[in-house]
């Protein structure tokens, strides 16, 4: 491991990942009481390899790992996205059907 990473890389490496950790770690409490925050918060978690690439872009750095990382995380976050959505949908189903039974 590099002792003294580029600032871009560091950036990535704190910054913009703990950022996008954070950001799921806050959709998987959501998800229980508020289905369409955990999406929104799930969705944010893509800010992070959004910010990365910029950073790494502009420092002129090519590192395929961390391009493949930040779609890794890109796609979670869109998975994790549209997961809570239809958490949402369920739950609100079967409180319809709830509703509906009584």
């Amino acid at each position: 491991m590099k002792t003294n990473p580029s600032q871009a890389i560091h950036q990535c490496a704190t910054i913009d990942y703990n950022g996008s950790i954070s950001s799921f770690k806050t959709a998987k409490v959501d998800l229980t009481q508020d289905s369409k925050t955990a999406s929104y918060d799930a969705k944010i978690a893509s800010d992070g390899p959004a910010k990365c690439d910029e950073a790494i872009k502009a420092a002129k750095i090519n590192n395929p790992k961390v391009f493949d990382m930040n779609k890794t995380v890109l796609l979670l976050s869109d998975i994790a996205s549209l997961a809570a959505n239809n958490v949402g949908k369920f739950q609100l189903s079967n409180k319809l059907v709830k509703l509906i039974n009584f």
